[in-house]
């Protein structure tokens, strides 16, 4: 989860280096703010999730696991539904949502276990 976390914290300045392109069109600007915020969110979310787990609430820690992973599509929905090429954040986002899987399939196993 911490990896995951610091992957989301790395995005987060990785867009605001992007940001500073002034070549970017407008639609494209408001979706990398939005995936900014967004991306802002799951680090939150992750390390609730750590604090979670850490409790051995690992139901919750799956919760806030997936929440984190849904920051990430919503953001990649944004780029689609305005019709923005999403190249620009495709192998950041698509490592993240690898990180974030494999986080969730290793709590599940945990909470498989203690159920």
């Amino acid at each position: 989860m911490e990896l995951s976390s610091n992957n989301a914290t790395y995005i987060h300045t990785y867009i605001e280096g992007i940001l500073k392109d002034v070549k970017q069109e407008p639609r494209a600007r408001m979706c990398l703010k939005d995936c900014m915020e967004f991306y802002s969110t799951a680090v939150e979310e992750l390390q609730e999730a750590m604090e979670e787990f850490n409790r051995k609430e690992y139901y919750w820690a799956l919760s806030s696991v997936s929440a984190a992973g849904t920051d990430a599509d919503t953001c990649k929905t944004g780029f689609t539904e305005l019709g923005v090429d999403f190249s620009v954040l495709r192998k950041q986002d698509n490592d993240f949502f690898q990180l974030t899987n494999i986080c969730l399939d290793i709590i599940a196993k945990i909470y498989d276990s203690k159920v």
